[in-house]
């Protein structure tokens, strides 16, 4: 389920009551793409296969396959592009083992998992927002 703060602010962004918010429920999909197939092929093979199980609702469907939100790793690489000395900290629920590696071959100058200990997160930005 959503959260409850979630909900509320789309109930307030929305102006609309509770009844009216049919996103209570999601679901995510967390999948490593192989390299030899597309991810937007993946994400509609993944999409097929739900569908073949449960009923499709069209009009409440988002379009996340067909025009995906970019994810870290690709932010990261974007930002990289314009800004070499802006401090990227990468913060993860570390799903897939070689997380830490990607992030740092993306750009990202540290990486800590959840849950986050305070200690491991101040020692982190200790480090780097006080950098003569």
């Amino acid at each position: 389920p959503k959260s409850i703060y979630s909900i509320w602010k789309k109930m307030q962004t929305k102006n609309v009551p509770f009844e009216e918010i049919y996103d209570i429920l999601a679901v995510r999909i967390i999948f490593e793409p192989r390299k030899e197939v597309s991810e937007k092929t993946t994400c509609w093979n993944i999409y097929s296969a739900i569908t073949d199980i449960y009923m499709p609702k069209p009009d409440r469907l988002r379009a996340w396959v067909s025009r995906p939100k970019v994810n870290g790793y690709e932010a990261t690489r974007e930002i990289r592009k314009f800004n070499s000395e802006l401090i990227i900290l990468a913060q993860t629920a570390y799903v897939f083992s070689d997380e830490k590696e990607l992030s740092m071959q993306a750009g990202c100058n540290a990486y800590i998992t959840k849950p986050i200990h305070i200690q491991t997160l101040m020692s982190t930005l200790d480090k780097y927002l006080n950098q003569e």
